[in-house]
C-alpha cells in the first residue's frame, strides 16, 4: 500500500485557512473546539519584531558609564572575547549601556542586531525575524520554527556564512533557560549563543551567575555614583527649563563634579542618595520633577527657576525618604541595617512610581493607578492597546463611571510623561499595532504591591476579562497574527499568576486555547505547549477535572501532544477526556463528539482500523443529526471516516463519501480553501488505490495545478501532490516522470526538513520502489537499510510506515539474490501483519505475494503458490480488482501454476495474454507487470 503523505496532517487542522488569502468566515467549529490552524500555510507580512537596535531610547547623554562603555567595545571587538554578559538588578541601565555599545558599533560598520529575552515567544519571534534579515530562505526558517530543523543550527550557519563584523545584542535575559539547548546551559556552544569569528554578543541579565555563564566575560553594572546620578535628575530638570549654575561655567560633562554651594545641586545630590543610584528611579523622579517644573513656569513665570526647582526636588526627597521608610518597614527587608540590593532597588522605585502616581491622582486622572495595575497583571511586553477597552473599564466598578477613551489616553499619556510606561508600535502585516509597556522592574514593583492589596483578585479578573473581550473581537486564525503573538505572553502570565477565585476564567482559557492554536501556526510549538499546559493545569486545580472548561483544555493539551511527536500521549490524553464527556455531558453534546471524532483519527494512525471504524460511523452519524450535515465537526468526522473505510478496503464507500464531503466543502468553503484541496487529494489517493488510475491521476493533477498557482511550488502542500502522482505514476509505469517528481520533492524536503525527517523518509522509501522497478537494486541496497533504520529508530518496529520499509529492504535483498537476508526480513514482515491484521486485509496479502516470490526464488514452488493462490482469490472478491497488485497476484499464480505442471504450455499462454488485456485495459500497459507477463508470453508462445 503507497503512504499517504499527508496522512499526518489531513484534518488534524481545523477549519479556517484560504489557499489564497488565508482568511475566511467558515468558523462553525470554534463554538465547540479550538483546531490548530495549518502549520504549513505560508504567513504574509514581514517578522512580528524588527531587529534594528531601539537607538531612540538613548538619553542625551549617558552619564557615568563611559569607562564600562569603552572596555565592552574593546573586548567584543578587539580581543578574542566574542560574548560578554552585563547583569545587574533591574532598572541599573543595562539596556542603555548596550544600546550605547551597539551604537558605537555601528559608527564602526558593524552589522548590529538587537533581540529581547524577555519571555520565549518574544526571544523566538526575535530570532526568527533576525534569520529572515540575514536572508534565510523563508521555506527553512518555517520548517526550523515548526521545530522540522534546528533553528539554531539554522540561525548560526547564517550568522557564521557572514562577510561583515556583526554584533548580536540579546536584551532581558533574566531567564537563560530559552537560550540554552535543553538540559544544558546558555554558553554550551548548542543553544542560541555561540563563539563566531567575525561576531559578537553581549548579553543582558539579572543573573550574574558564574556557573551559568561559563566562557564568557562577566560585567556587573552597579548603581550610579551619587554625583553622576544627580546629573541625570539635573539633565531633566534642564529640559523642562530649569537654569542651572552648570550651564553658565559649571562643569557639565558626565564625569564632572557639581557647582559647590549650588542649593539645586545639594539637592539633586540627596534625592540622588536616597534613590541609590538606580537610573531607572531617577528617570522617573527627573520626568516627575520636569512636569512640576514646566506647570509651574507656565502658571507663573518665574525667573528663579533654578531656586523652585530645589525647592520641589527638596519636598520630593522628604516624600520619598518617607515612602522608601514605610516600604522598607511594611516588607520586612530591613535587618541589622541590612538591605538586599535587589529589594533596595525595588523599593525605590515603588517610592518613585508610588510619588509619581499621587502627581497624576492629583490633576484629577485616577484611572491611572489601576491602569497601572492592570498592565501589571500582564507580562512586561507590548500589551495592544485596544485590550484597555474602555467601554469595559467604565462598566467596572474599580474605575470611575465615566472612564473613556479620552480619559484613559490621556491616564496612559500622563504614565508615559512620567516614565512609568512607553508607548511602542509593533509593525504587523496590517499596519502598526499601537501598544503600552511597562518596564519590567515597575511591573513586578507594581504587581508585588497589588497582590499584597485586598482587591488583587478583582484586579486580575478586570485584566482576564479586557485580554479575553479583545480576543473574541479578533479575527484569530484567519489573520492579525501579529496581534495574538503579542497576546499569548499575557494569556500565559495571567494563566500562572492566577488568584484563588477569580472570574472570568472560562473566557480567559478560551483565549488561551485560541493563542495556543496562532502559536502553532506561526511555528512556536514551546510556546504554544506551554500555553496548552498552564490552561489544562490550572483549569484542572480551579475548576476541577470534571468542568466543561478544563475538559475542552485537556482536549487543547492532546492536540498539542500529537503535534509535538507525542502520539501515544495524545491517544491516551483524549481518550480520558471523551469517557469523562461522555458521563458528563452526554455522548452527543458537540464537545464529546468532536473529541470521540479526534479519538477515532488517532486510533486509525495506530493501525486500529476495525475499532476506529466503528467509532467514527457512529460518529458521524450523531454529527450530522446534532449538528448538521454542513458542520465543520461533522465534515471532518466524514473525512477521517472516509480514510479509515479506505484501510479497511471498502473503497466504493470510501470514494462516494469523499466526493459528498468534497462537496459541501467546496460549496461551503470555495475552490480555493486548503481544506478542498484536501479533501480533492483525498478522493484522488483513493480513486488511485482502488485501481481507478485515470480518474485518480486527473483529480491529482487538479489539485497540484490549484496548489503550485495558489502556495508556489515549494510549498510544503505542493510537494505534497507531487508526491503523490510521483507515487501513481511509478505504479502505472511511467518511471522516469515519477523518479523526476520524487527527487525534486526529496531535495526540497531534506533542505527545509532534513534527511531523516519522517516526511522526508516517506518519499525516500517511494524512490526505493521506483529504483527497485527499473532494477538498480545494487544502487538502493544502503538507502533501504538507512530508511529502515531510521524508522524504526523514530517510529517503532509495528509502525506501517516501518513495516513497508522492511518491505522495500526485503524486495531488494530478494532482487540481489541474497535470500537468506530476504527470508529473514519478509518471514517477519508476514508474520507482524498476520498477528496484526486478519488473513484477508490487504496489507496481509501483500506480504503473503512477497513470500510466494521468496519461496520461487528458493524454488520451492508448492509452498509458493500455496501462498500466492488464497491471496490471489481474496484479492479477487475486493473492490481493488484492478489495482496493480491483483494483477502481480494473478501472474504470480499463473507462473506457478505452469511451473509445477497445473497449467500446460497452450493453456499457460492464453491464460497470459488474457491477462495482459486486462492489465492495458486498467491502465497499466506501461507498468512493471505488464512488461513481466510479455517476456513471458515472448518465452512460451507457440
Amino acid at each position: 500500500m503507497p503512504e499517504s503523505v499527508e496522512r499526518g496532517i489531513d484534518d488534524v487542522q481545523r477549519f479556517g485557512q484560504s489557499i489564497r488569502s488565508g482568511r475566511d468566515v467558515y468558523g462553525a467549529a470554534r463554538d465547540v473546539n479550538v483546531y490548530a490552524a495549518d502549520p504549513l500555510r505560508r504567513v504574509g507580512g514581514p517578522g512580528l519584531f524588527s531587529v534594528r537596535p531601539p537607538y531612540g531610547r538613548l538619553p542625551t547623554e549617558v552619564r557615568g558609564r563611559d569607562d564600562l562603555i569603552g572596555l565592552l567595545c574593546d573586548e567584543l571587538f578587539a580581543s578574542n572575547t566574542r560574548m560578554s554578559v552585563l547583569h545587574g538588578l533591574g532598572g541599573c541601565g543595562k539596556s542603555t549601556v548596550a544600546l550605547s555599545v551597539g551604537m558605537r558599533a555601528a559608527k564602526e560598520g558593524r552589522q548590529v542586531w538587537w533581540v529581547s529575552a524577555a519571555d520565549p515567544t518574544t526571544l523566538h519571534s526575535g530570532l526568527r525575524q533576525l534569520a529572515i534579515e540575514l536572508g534565510v530562505e523563508p521555506a527553512l526558517v518555517q520548517a526550523a520554527w515548526e521545530g522540522e530543523l534546528s533553528a539554531p543550527d539554522l540561525l548560526w550557519r547564517s550568522l557564521d556564512a557572514q562577510e561583515r563584523p556583526w554584533l548580536l545584542v540579546v536584551d532581558e535575559a533574566d531567564d537563560p533557560g530559552p537560550l540554552s539547548a535543553p538540559g544544558g546551559l546558555p554558553t554550551d556552544g548548542n543553544g542560541w549563543l555561540r563563539e563566531s569569528p567575525l561576531g559578537a554578543i553581549l548579553v543582558t541579565t539579572r543573573d550574574g551567575n558564574p556557573d551559568l555563564w561559563r566562557r564568557a566575560a562577566l560585567h556587573p553594572l552597579r548603581e550610579l555614583p551619587t554625583s553622576q546620578a544627580a546629573h541625570i535628575l539635573l539633565d531633566q530638570l534642564r529640559t523642562a527649563g530649569v537654569e542651572h549654575a552648570s550651564d553658565n561655567g559649571g562643569p557639565v560633562t558626565s564625569e564632572g563634579d557639581l557647582p559647590a554651594g549650588d542649593g539645586l545641586s545639594e539637592t539633586a545630590l540627596r534625592l540622588a542618595d536616597t534613590l541609590g543610584g538606580l537610573p531607572l528611579a531617577l528617570e522617573m523622579a527627573g520626568k516627575y520633577l520636569g512636569v512640576q517644573c514646566r506647570r509651574q513656569f507656565r502658571r507663573a513665570g518665574l525667573a528663579d527657576t533654578a531656586g523652585f526647582a530645589a525647592s520641589a526636588v527638596q519636598e520630593y526627597n522628604a516624600q520619598v525618604r518617607v515612602n522608601v521608610a514605610l516600604l522598607d518597614n511594611a516588607t520586612g527587608r530591613r535587618a541589622a541595617g541590612v538591605r538586599h540590593p535587589e529589594n533596595a532597588g525595588e523599593i525605590r522605585v515603588t517610592a518613585t512610581w508610588e510619588r509619581s502616581l499621587q502627581l497624576i491622582e492629583d490633576r484629577g486622572l485616577p484611572e491611572a493607578r489601576r491602569l497601572m495595575q492592570i498592565l501589571a497583571c500582564y507580562e512586561s511586553t507590548p500589551v495592544p492597546l485596544r485590550t484597555l477597552d474602555p467601554a469595559i473599564l467604565a462598566r467596572s466598578p474599580l474605575l470611575p463611571a465615566d472612564t473613556d477613551a479620552l480619559r484613559r489616553d490621556d491616564a496612559l499619556e500622563a504614565l508615559v510623561d512620567l516614565g512609568l510606561a512607553e508607548e511602542r508600535r509593533v509593525p504587523s502585516d496590517r499596519g502598526d499595532i499601537a501598544c503600552v509597556k511597562l518596564h519590567r522592574l515597575v511591573a513586578e514593583t507594581v504587581a508585588a504591591q497589588t497582590t499584597a492589596d485586598e482587591g488583587h483578585s478583582e484586579v486580575w479578573s478586570l485584566a482576564a476579562s479586557l485580554l479575553a473581550e479583545a480576543a473574541s473581537g479578533a479575527e484569530g486564525f484567519e489573520g492579525e497574527v501579529a496581534w495574538w503573538t503579542l497576546a499569548a505572553p499575557h494569556c500565559l502570565r495571567l494563566l500562572t499568576r492566577c488568584p484563588e477565585g477569580a472570574e472570568v476564567l472560562p473566557d480567559l482559557l478560551g483565549s488561551a486555547r485560541a493563542a495556543a492554536g496562532v502559536l502553532r501556526e506561526a511555528g512556536s510549538f514551546a510556546s504554544s505547549m506551554a500555553l496548552s499546559t498552564a490552561s489544562y493545569e490550572l483549569a484542572s486545580r480551579l475548576l476541577g477535572p470534571e468542568n466543561r472548561e478544563t475538559l475542552l483544555c485537556r482536549f487543547m493539551y492532546a492536540r498539542a501532544l500529537g503535534f509535538d511527536s507525542r502520539g501515544p500521549e495524545a491517544t491516551v490524553e483524549i481518550r480520558a477526556t471523551c469517557q469523562v464527556q461522555e458521563s458528563l455531558l452526554g455522548p452527543e453534546h458537540p464537545d464529546t463528539l468532536a473529541s470521540r471524532s479526534l479519538y477515532g483519527e488517532r486510533i486509525c494512525l495506530e493501525g486500529h482500523y476495525t475499532e476506529s471504524e466503528r467509532l467514527l460511523a457512529g460518529t458521524a452519524e450523531a454529527c450530522t443529526r446534532v449538528l448538521g450535515p454542513d458542520h465543520a465537526v461533522t465534515l471532518q468526522t466524514q473525512n477521517r471516516y472516509a480514510i479509515t473505510l479506505r484501510a479497511l478496503g471498502r473503497c466504493k464507500e470510501s470514494i462516494a463519501l469523499h466526493r459528498q464531503v468534497l462537496a459541501r466543502r467546496e460549496r461551503i468553503l470555495g475552490r480555493d480553501h486548503i481544506e478542498v484541496s484536501r479533501s480533492r487529494n483525498n478522493l484522488a489517493f483513493t480513486l488511485a488505490y482502488t485501481g481507478c488510475y485515470h480518474e485518480g491521476e486527473a483529480e491529482y493533477r487538479t489539485t497540484l495545478e490549484a496548489r503550485r498557482r495558489l502556495l508556489g511550488p515549494e510549498h510544503a502542500l505542493t510537494l505534497v501532490s507531487e508526491a503523490n502522482l510521483a507515487t501513481l505514476l511509478g505504479n502505472t509505469g511511467r518511471l522516469e516522470e515519477a523518479e523526476a517528481l520524487l527527487q525534486k520533492v526529496i531535495e526540497a524536503r531534506s533542505k527545509t526538513r532534513g534527511a531523516d525527517h519522517t516526511a522526508t523518509l516517506i518519499v525516500r522509501n517511494a524512490m526505493i520502489g521506483i529504483r527497485l522497478q527499473q532494477r538498480r537494486a545494487p544502487e538502493i541496497l544502503g538507502e533501504a537499510r538507512e530508511v529502515l533504520a531510521l524508522r524504526r529508530r523514530k517510529l517503532g518496529h509495528m509502525h506501517p510506515s516501518t513495516q513497508l520499509s522492511v518491505r522495500a529492504l526485503g524486495a531488494a535483498f530478494l532482487a540481489l539474490g541474497q535470500l537468506a537476508e530476504a527470508e529473514t526480513l519478509l518471514t517477519e514482515l508476514h508474520a507482524r501483519r498476520l498477528s496484526r491484521f486478519d488473513p484477508e486485509h490487504h496489507l496481509t496479502l501483500t506480504s503473503a505475494l512477497e513470500m510466494s516470490r521468496l519461496r520461487d526464488a528458493q524454488g520451492r514452488y508448492a509452498e509458493a503458490l500455496d501462498l500466492a493462490r488464497p491471496a490471489s482469490e481474496v484479492w479477487a472478491r475486493s473492490e481493488r480488482t484492478t489495482y496493480f497488485t491483483a494483477f502481480e497476484l494473478r501472474f504470480q499464480v499463473l507462473a506457478l501454476e505452469h511451473a509445477t505442471g497445473e497449467l500446460h504450455p497452450p493453456g499457460y499462454a492464453s491464460a497470459l495474454r488474457a491477462l495482459l488485456n486486462e492489465i492495458e485495459a486498467a491502465g497499466l500497459g506501461e507498468a512493471e507487470v505488464a512488461w513481466s507477463v510479455r517476456r513471458e508470453i515472448t518465452l512460451h508462445a507457440p
